[in-house]
């Protein structure tokens, strides 16, 4: 076993930064697994790894996160199909945010923490990010969070959130009430004022994830900068989209209503507010002194 100051000692050396930089890399490889299989309802650990144009299992060599994709090019060794770019971005992304949150967890967030709870908190950070990263990624290619993540997700955050012991447990439970509540209630007021569908039931249970976890203060600055992340870029889009209309086009249905996925824009919010949540709940403060 080692002692707090060796275990201490060790935590910062750049062995232990490049293994978080790795083990991010391979969740970002099991990332873009999860988000192909489980829209389909497949397995997400059977079959093995495999070609989608070939159908022939990815040998190991060929499966090591990003390194397999530079050196093949982005292409099936056996059949010479292309992968999308995105694989090689999840990985890299999911790396890079791994590396981020161990610094933030060992060096930043509570530095007179004991080092084991400093690593067990960057464990869960980490699955919670990987969480998160999968459901914005099929929210923005199927328009839909499926219950299969945020159902289990929702109380094995809670979980280990009390374990954690970073917030009161009663803020667990109301930022779980406030992330699903709120959006139910703006869901059926937007579709009883127009009976359109606005946001989604699933935004409210990813709200939840957020809520059980980091506490609803969490959900108000997630559903706060989601917003505006959204509105921003969606704006953008609405230019754009009118810019590339011609005069050929004038039957195309209007563009006032347009339809973007809403689970990125709160994911984005979500993790800005892991990195910032002491400086965002002062923010949150000054708006709201009695909280």
């Amino acid at each position: 076993m080692f002692s707090e100051e060796v275990l201490d000692a060790l935590s910062r050396t750049p062995a232990l930064y490049g293994a978080a930089l790795v083990l991010g890399a391979l969740l970002g490889s099991f990332a873009s697994v999860c988000v192909y299989r489980i829209p389909k309802g497949k397995s997400i650990v059977s079959p093995p790894s495999h070609c989608y144009g070939c159908n022939r299992p990815i040998r190991w060599f060929d499966n090591v996160p990003i390194l397999s994709y530079l050196l093949l090019g982005g292409k099936c060794r056996s059949c010479g199909a292309r992968y999308s770019p995105r694989y090689l971005l999840v990985e890299v992304g999911l790396a890079l945010l791994s590396l981020a949150t161990y610094h933030f967890c060992v060096e930043l967030l509570h530095p007179f923490d004991p080092t084991p709870l400093k690593l067990a908190r960057f464990a869960v950070y980490l699955l919670f990010e990987l969480c998160l990263v999968v459901i914005a990624l099929i929210d923005l290619d199927h328009m839909r969070i499926p219950d299969r993540i945020t159902y289990p997700a929702i109380p094995f955050f809670f979980g280990v959130g009390l374990l954690l012991r970073d917030r009161p447990w009663t803020d667990g439970l109301i930022g779980i009430a406030v992330g699903y509540g709120v959006v139910r209630l703006i869901s059926d007021g937007y579709y009883f004022l127009t009976r359109r569908e606005g946001l989604g039931y699933g935004d409210g249970k990813l709200l939840a994830i957020v809520g059980g976890l980091l506490g609803w203060r969490a959900v108000v600055m997630s559903l706060f900068g989601g917003s505006l992340f959204g509105s921003v870029i969606g704006i953008a889009v609405v230019a754009w989209r009118r810019r590339k209309r011609t005069g050929d086009d004038a039957e195309q249905p209007s563009l006032r209503h347009v339809e973007l996925p809403f689970g990125p824009f709160l994911v984005l919010a979500a993790l800005m507010y892991l990195f910032l949540q002491d400086t965002l709940s002062v923010a949150l403060r000054a708006f709201i002194p009695v909280i």
